[in-house]
């Protein structure tokens, strides 16, 4: 059986002195792992296609359960020579995100444009990072299942306060009135919420369209990671990288 896809390579095996294993982000099929061989000579016509980065049009077999590359045909590769180690690590943080998160055997055109998009937008400085980072942390968690629910205060329903209490453990805000446990919650002022609802509920068209103050960038990035953490009960090693050298 063949199949016919685009997708972006999130992440690279050497297998031998000239094969890859690849594992691959596709509009139509989820996660799909794929053995392409000699693609790491240079002279080989999946040497660009099947690259870390890389967003191509694969034409994939299935033999015996697993996938072989037949055909890889670049669209755009994300990887530029030169880039900001903070760059290439948070593109790296992306697709590990993407691995975990992003369902296999299924449709995944949604997780894929919101990785082509950061992408795109860390490749040509259209965003600033530590924003960028929250924006893809709390999408694409929303496209998982992990929505927080930031409507109004979970008990009273009150929306339109000065500050609310964000709860990492339950996804939830509370009003100053009711909240029970500030130990557990980030504090969410007009400009910080407002920034977390746009991300969640807007139209994907508008998703990278708004701009908040630097400071409140790194404030919000810190307060998705840490509710990205606390939902999926797993630690990244390309997150643990990216602090590490900011």
């Amino acid at each position: 059986m063949q199949i016919t896809t685009d997708a972006i390579v999130i992440k690279v095996n050497d297998v031998g002195d000239n094969d890859r294993l690849i594992t691959l982000l596709t509009k139509d099929y989820g996660v799909v792992k794929a053995f392409a061989s000699s693609a790491k000579k240079i002279k080989s016509k999946y040497y660009s296609g099947t690259a870390l980065f890389s967003y191509s049009r694969f034409i994939l077999e299935q033999v015996k359960g697993t996938y072989r590359v037949r055909d890889a045909s670049l669209n755009n590769s994300f990887f530029k020579i030169g880039c900001d180690i903070s760059q290439i690590s948070l593109q790296q943080y992306f697709c590990e995100l993407s691995y975990i998160l992003a369902p296999m055997d299924e449709s995944s055109e949604m997780f894929l444009r919101l990785l082509l998009n950061s992408m795109y937008c860390i490749n040509n400085s259209k965003m600033d990072e530590a924003l960028l980072k929250a924006v893809f942390e709390l999408r694409i968690l929303s496209l998982s299942g992990y929505t927080p629910d930031l409507v109004a205060c979970n008990d009273c329903g009150e929306f339109d306060k000065d500050i609310f209490y964000f709860n990492y453990n339950e996804g939830i805000i509370s009003c100053e009135e009711c909240i029970y446990d500030k130990n557990a919650t980030a504090i969410l002022d007009r400009t910080l919420l407002s920034a977390m609802r746009h991300i969640i509920y807007c139209d994907f068209e508008k998703l990278f369209s708004f701009k908040i103050p630097q400071e409140y960038g790194l404030r919000l990035s810190k307060i998705t990671e840490k509710y990205l953490l606390s939902q999926t009960e797993q630690r990244f090693s390309t997150l643990d990288f990216y602090n590490s050298i900011l």
